[in-house]
């Protein structure tokens, strides 16, 4: 987890439904040491029971930009 800063997320989608997971909410899911690449593997959606189909990392410095 040590690529994501303390307001970064990981936005996931499923068959289902999306769902953002908080940089500690990642943490106390998978461990602070956990590779940013293998975590698709290590979670599954507790509605349909299905792996991420997709997976973007969302920048709270991007969220804080303002358009001029």
């Amino acid at each position: 987890m040590g690529h994501l800063n303390l307001g970064d997320g990981l936005r996931v989608k499923c068959g289902c439904k999306e769902r953002t997971f908080s940089r500690y909410e990642l943490i106390q899911l998978l461990g602070e040491d956990a590779p940013m690449e293998n975590i698709g593997l290590r979670i599954r959606c507790s509605r349909c029971g299905e792996r991420p189909r997709d997976a973007w990392v969302t920048w709270a410095w991007k969220r804080s930009c303002k358009p001029d």
